[in-house]
């Protein structure tokens, strides 16, 4: 199952079916992958036994499925809560991460009270990423906080994106307290997440040499295992244990949790640290610690206040003094305030426990070059920084007497620069004084103000004063310290500094503003609540003087967070101006700046384009603080001015109008910029207007622009301000989508048209029909959409017609413009396609109109434009074409069949069989769940099209044989649809057919030969199923016994089509199989060796190689004819018909004799023909009598009526038995007793009318008959075969009536002549031929 996100990666653990669902981030997006364990692949029983037991897990899998897609739907409507395995979907990109950390058990021996300190570092800089969570134990392993016995955690809080980026580790630090020997374990991050707390086993080390402390976890990191000891017995190698470990895979090896270490869980969260307390509540308990990051987070929200210094000890050098061993120094550091005085309480060692007032480092053993690298966090009231001080004091602890610490030096730094800015965020290397424990070492003021601190100080001249004498500097002693600033009240930049404490100079102001523009931006985000309070205070201050230049620096400002660095810092922006935000009375200024602005830059030309494309990218906060400060100021009044307020903003938006209504290049990047930031205020102006009045700002800006420039750059940003206000919140509202829609489309249609920026005007307009079609869901606003889709038809439904036909398909605009196009027309309705066609009221347009609609269809028809596999948007397209084409028609029927349009009438009819037999409709090769789906939502199209086609033909009238015999092979495919309704009622169409063309041209030659090759066509390609076939075959042929001569005239009917028509022999030859199989299965022998011989005939005495097919193998011509011969001789002979293979005989015996030399064949076809001879006198052989039938009436096959034939008998029958066989096979006819000739009102009858009587050959060979010396058996054979003349005679009566009926009785003979002679392919051949003779004692012609 996949499916495309645009959310982060999280995993869900689905424990009780053992199925994980992962999303792997890719970009910005993302796929979820579902996979499950052991899936149960079917559902068979094998046997008894396991039958409950499969049934138990077919309904467990049964469950979790459905439980899965529940949660896939929901997760598709982002709604699935994070207790179900993911956050909310948000489109907001989360930029606030958390790290949850739970100390679970020190299993590691100091024996001593034990000091630990966690923190982040990132292995790539070398740096520690956050403060320290310190965690106090005692010498059992307890911590030494109750309250805390029962779970050590704490939040490492606020890491951003790139935070997690970084190489991260886990690092602890352990001191023993009495022995001051550190201790590290470490653990490494590989950025993966779960949503369940991960355990780890963190192994202890020390180091082999103590000066390397201040390193050692990167020693432990790069694996340098020689300068670092792994605690605890059998360890000898380094193994770091991922933070955070792929889903699916073991967090710890459990059998390391005997070895000596420190058990850990860790969890990564995210989102905004108050999102994920609300949805973590269990994990904030009251034991709870927040560590933050040693920096700002990547967002600082107006209110959140912060005044953290960070301290780090990085190194120092100590002279020895005379001695041969090196110190061991202790640092000891305070926090002094302007007056002296120690503040209390202000110094962390690290998150967890409580605050000291003074900080003791770690000692190291005869060092006189320690490093520390111990970062300590300075918690400061803002009123106590200025004129407070760092102090470092410096004491050498004697090895002797654990209790005696003496101070030999300190050092120290001021919090605060003479310019009023904070410490910068670097290393200072600071001076070393000499001191003693002493009164003036106590007195701050002794040497604050009169020494320097480092090297970049300089107060006072050390050596020359009183001071210098009582605290000596050493040249060659030195202390280096590294200090952050993380404070949103304190800043290190001494222009921010200006602005902030502007009222102190207020004659700097211009300058300071100045100056403020080349802050960096980092710094301007951290004081973005103080910049905007003190920028707008200036502005009430003094607008006539300060006014512009605020402007300029607002819109500087709002410029910044559009970049990629800061736009994150938008959202804090929008929390100020919603919150904080107090100027009532800075509005008409800054209308007044906007304005002012835009003038300018109409008259001044390129000179003041750049401030103003600034000012506009920065539109969208600009309009923010003009409404926010207009309704403070409406809130502090009860509304006064409004209407003053309102005339402003109207001259602004005139401004803005005259800025877009320029038609020249110099103006295009404002316009463009303007255009293209646009959209961004509406939302803002709804809270001062109403709908109407916002949707005519928009419109008479969107107006204003000239249709008729040809400035590319300036259409693309218009089409896409366009697309971006349909889109908008406004655009849904009913009352501005009236005004807004119809100045959309203006634009739209006219671009479209034009073919100018053709992707983005459809994509436009695809965006109007996703949103209308979302709207038509609602009854309430059935109205609307009504009118909403009228609009659409009137200005756009003919350029999308006109843009499908002209349209380049292999262009990416092509499958857009259709998608649109079937959109448009799936809205529409009756009274749509009603005023659409109303609206057509000249017949050619009208004409036009519909052509391009036909062809346009036919193109939708072949969908080529979309993938294969998008069944579901070939479907609509399908849907929506049979829905349109049943409107279209009717017009097509009510206007241009009176005045008859052949070419309009082909492409409805072309179109219309195209739709029908198209693939995509071809349900039969669907599987059944995807042909089951279709039927169900859509029905099976190809039924409705093929009764309209019905209708449309039967509408035609006298004008069908415009189309004939050109729709014969259509029907015929239309009827290839496995609808068994359609298929019947398809059927009398090809009657029709052939009756039309016989009422007009005489014959149906055209309709037959088109219908016999199209059909031979369909059936030889494998089209339609057996139904089709039987179902054709019963309706045309007939199948069964009685209905066998039927299914014999129509093969014989496709012999002479095939062989004189077209041409087509191999389609002859099959055809001569078929009449011969016929003839074999109703043992007709006679009539299938005639019907082999046609084969025969077409062969010669070659020794060509002729090809293997369906009844021979691969041989000679001669050896194929041979075998014809001998089978077609058999046959003969069967039928004792053996005067007919006597001469095949004699053609064998000629080639064996003379040409292949087969005396063995000539031996046996010389008896074979001895044997012919002999039974011509022996055999007796039944005569078979011949009978006329005539078939009159309308009723009859076109092949049958009004036709007569002579049919040879079976051996023996009587009229009577033969009648009786022609009833069986027409039920329905009435058999005449007469044989008088009929009149045209039985011919031109609706009733099937036979007519019989008994016919009398005339022999061809009448000398053999005249030779008296001919035997009979011989002269019998030649009076009734080959013959294809008949005659019979009936009584007529000439002149009046008399009482001798023999008197006038004259005989009138009919002599009849066949197609063919009997016997021969068939039993039975129509009558070619008619003369009529009467006679009474003399021959006298009568007719």
């Amino acid at each position: 199952m996949g499916m495309d996100l645009g959310w982060d990666c999280h995993s869900l653990d689905l424990s009780q079916s053992g199925s994980t669902i992962i999303w792997h981030e890719v970009g910005g997006h993302g796929t979820l992958v579902v996979t499950s364990k052991g899936w149960y692949r079917g559902f068979s029983l094998r046997n008894k036994e396991k039958k409950e037991r499969q049934s138990q897990l077919f309904h467990t899998v049964k469950k979790l499925m459905l439980e899965l897609i529940q949660m896939r739907r929901q997760l598709m409507s982002g709604t699935l809560t994070q207790s179900r395995g993911t956050v909310r979907k948000s489109k907001k990109k989360v930029l606030s991460h958390h790290l949850y950390f739970i100390l679970k058990n020190f299993a590691c021996s100091v024996g001593e009270d034990t000091d630990i300190f966690f923190s982040l570092y990132d292995a790539s800089e070398n740096k520690f990423i956050s403060e320290r969570f310190h965690v106090k134990l005692t010498k059992n392993g307890l911590p030494v906080n109750v309250e805390k016995l029962h779970g050590l955690s704490a939040f490492f809080i606020d890491l951003g994106n790139q935070d997690l980026a970084r190489e991260l580790y886990m690092v602890a630090h352990i001191f023993r307290i009495v022995l001051s020997i550190q201790e590290v374990l470490v653990a490494q991050s590989d950025q993966s997440e779960g949503q369940e707390d991960k355990e780890f086993l963190m192994k202890v080390y020390s180091c082999s040499n103590e000066n390397e402390m201040w390193q050692l976890h990167e020693n432990i990191i790069r694996k340098q295992l020689g300068k670092v000891n792994l605690q605890g017995s059998g360890y000898d190698t380094i193994v770091s244990f991922p933070l955070l470990l792929p889903a699916g895979l073991q967090a710890n090896n459990r059998s390391s949790r005997d070895l000596t270490g420190m058990v850990v869980s860790m969890r990564l969260l995210h989102g905004d640290l108050a999102q994920v307390r609300q949805e973590n509540a269990f994990l904030f308990n009251k034991g709870m610690t927040l560590v933050r990051k040693l920096g700002f987070s990547d967002v600082i929200m107006p209110g959140d206040i912060r005044n953290d210094l960070y301290v780090t000890l990085e190194r120092a050098e100590f002279e020895k003094g005379g001695k041969t061993t090196g110190k061991n120094v202790e640092v000891t550091m305070v926090v002094l305030a302007e007056d002296g005085e120690v503040l209390q309480e202000c110094i962390s060692l690290g998150e967890g426990e409580t605050y000291t007032s003074e900080y003791q480092s770690y000692v190291l053993y005869h060092n006189n070059n320690p490093r520390w690298g111990e970062t300590i966090k300075l918690a400061i009231p803002i009123d106590k920084f200025y004129g407070s001080h760092l102090r470092f004091e410096f004491r050498h602890c004697s090895t002797k007497d654990k209790d005696v610490k003496k101070l030999f030096a300190f050092a120290f730094t001021p919090l605060m620069i003479v310019d009023g800015t904070t410490l910068q965020d670097k290393q200072h290397e600071l001076y070393v004084y000499k001191c003693e424990e002493n009164v003036k070492f106590h007195s701050p003021a002794m040497y604050v103000a009169n020494l320097p601190s480092s090297g970049e100080d300089t107060i006072g001249t050390i050596g020359q004063s009183e001071v210098g004498a009582t605290f000596p500097r050493s040249p060659k002693e030195t202390f280096v310290i590294s200090t952050v600033v993380c404070s949103t009240k304190l800043t290190q930049n001494v222009d921010l500094l200006g602005l902030l404490k502007w009222k102190a100079h207020p004659d700097r102001v211009q300058d300071t503003l100045q100056r403020l523009t080349r802050v960096d931006g980092e710094d301007i985000v951290k004081f973005l609540h103080d910049i905007l309070d003190t920028l707008f205070a200036i502005m009430d201050e003094n607008t006539e003087t300060y006014g512009k230049q605020v402007f300029q620096v607002l819109v500087c400002i709002i410029d910044m967070l559009h970049s990629e660095k800061f736009q994150h810092f938008r959202e804090v922006l929008d929390t100020y101006i919603q919150k904080h935000f107090s100027g009532a009375l800075v509005y008409k200024e800054l209308i007044a700046c906007f304005k002012r602005t835009l003038d300018t830059c109409v008259t001044s030309g390129m000179d003041k384009q750049e401030h103003a494309q600034d000012m506009l990218k920065a539109i969208e906060y600009i309009f923010k603080f003009i409404i926010q400060s207009r309704v403070l100021y409406g809130r502090a009044t009860c509304g006064q001015e409004a209407e003053s307020f309102k005339d402003d903003f109207m001259t602004m938006f005139t401004s803005i109008n005259r800025v877009l209504a320029q038609p020249v290049e110099a103006l295009l990047q404002v316009q463009v910029t303007l255009l293209k930031y646009f959209h961004s205020i509406y939302d803002e102006l709804l809270r001062l207007f109403d709908l109407r009045e916002v949707a005519n700002f928009i419109a008479n800006a969107l107006d204003s622009i000239p249709l008729d420039h040809n400035l590319t750059l300036l259409n693309q940003t218009k089409l896409k301000c366009i697309e971006h206000t349909i889109k908008a919140g406004i655009f849904r509202e009913t009352a501005s989508r009236a005004i807004l829609l119809a100045t959309c489309l203006r634009h739209l249609s006219h671009h479209m048209r034009q073919k100018q920026e053709l992707k983005l005007g459809v994509a436009a307009v695809g965006d109007i029909i996703i949103l209308i079609q979302e709207l038509s869901h609602d009854q309430s606003m059935s109205h609307v959409v009504q009118d909403n889709v009228q609009l659409l038809v009137d200005s756009l439904l003919e350029l999308m017609f006109q843009g499908v036909m002209t349209i380049d398909r292999t262009g990416e605009v092509a499958g857009h413009y259709v998608s649109c196009l079937i959109g448009l027309l799936g809205l529409m309705n009756e009274e749509h396609y009603r005023c659409l066609l109303e609206g057509l009221t000249d017949r050619k347009k009208l004409r036009d109109f519909l052509l391009r609609i036909f062809i346009v269809f036919r193109e939708l028809v072949k969908q080529d434009h979309f993938p294969r596999d998008w069944v579901t948007m070939r479907m609509l397209t399908n849907n929506v074409v049979l829905t349109a084409l049943q409107y279209f028609s009717q017009a097509l029927t009510e206007t241009f069949l009176f005045m008859f349009d052949q070419q309009l009438w082909s492409s409805y009819f072309g179109l219309a069989v195209a739709f029908l037999t198209q693939a995509s409709l071809q349900l039969e090769s669907f599987t059944e769940a995807k042909r089951n789906k279709i039927l169900e939502k859509y029905c099976d199209m190809r039924v409705p099209m093929g009764f309209e086609i019905l209708s449309m033909w039967q509408s035609l009238g006298e004008h069908k044989l415009n189309f004939l015999p050109g729709m014969v092979g259509s029907f015929l495919e239309i009827s290839l649809v496995p609808e068994t309704e359609l298929r019947k009622a398809l059927i009398p169409v090809f009657h029709d057919m052939m009756e039309c063309e016989q009422a007009t041209r005489g014959s149906f030659k055209e309709v037959e030969c088109e219908m016999i090759d199209k059909l031979d066509i369909l059936i030889s390609q494998d089209k339609g199923d057996d139904e089709y076939r039987e179902l054709f075959h019963s309706i045309h042929v007939m199948k069964g016994s009685e209905n066998r001569d039927k299914r014999m005239g129509c093969t014989v009917s496709l012999l002479h089509f095939y062989h004189n028509d077209i041409q087509r022999e191999e389609m002859y030859i099959r055809y001569i199989y078929k009449l011969h199989d016929m003839h074999k299965e109703a043992e007709n022998y006679t009539e299938a060796g005639f019907t082999l011989l046609l084969h025969a005939h077409m062969l010669n005495w070659t020794g060509l190689m002729l090809p293997e097919d369906e009844w021979y193998p691969r041989q000679q011509e001669r050896e194929r004819k041979e075998k014809i011969y001998v089978t077609v001789i058999e046959y003969f002979d069967k039928g004792k018909s053996w005067e007919n293979g006597i001469p095949l005989c004699k053609e064998l015996a000629v080639q064996y004799e003379k040409k292949s030399f087969e005396y063995a064949k000539l031996s046996h076809i010389l008896q074979t023909q001895a044997h012919f001879f002999e039974n011509i006198l022996t055999e007796l052989r039944p005569e078979r009598p011949f009978f006329r039938v005539g078939y009159y009436g309308k009723k009859f096959p076109f092949f049958l009526r009004n036709k007569t034939f002579v049919y040879q008998g079976q051996p023996y029958e009587k009229i009577q038995d033969f009648s009786q066989r022609l009833q069986t096979e027409f039920p329905n006819a009435s058999f005449m007793t007469h044989n008088l000739p009929l009149d045209d009102e039985v011919i031109n009858s609706d009733v099937e009318y036979i007519q019989i009587c008994k016919a009398t050959p005339v022999p061809k060979d009448s000398d053999i008959l005249q030779d008296q010396t001919v035997p009979e058996k011989i002269a019998s054979y030649y009076r009734a075969n080959n013959i294809d003349t008949f005659v019979f005679d009936r009584p007529v009566h000439k002149g009046g009536k008399d009482e001798n009926l023999f008197k006038n009785m004259w005989l009138e003979r009919t002599i009849m002549v066949t197609t063919s002679t009997l016997p021969g392919i068939l039993k039975w051949f129509e009558v070619k031929s008619v003369q009529v003779h009467c006679s009474d004692d003399k021959q006298t012609t009568c007719s």
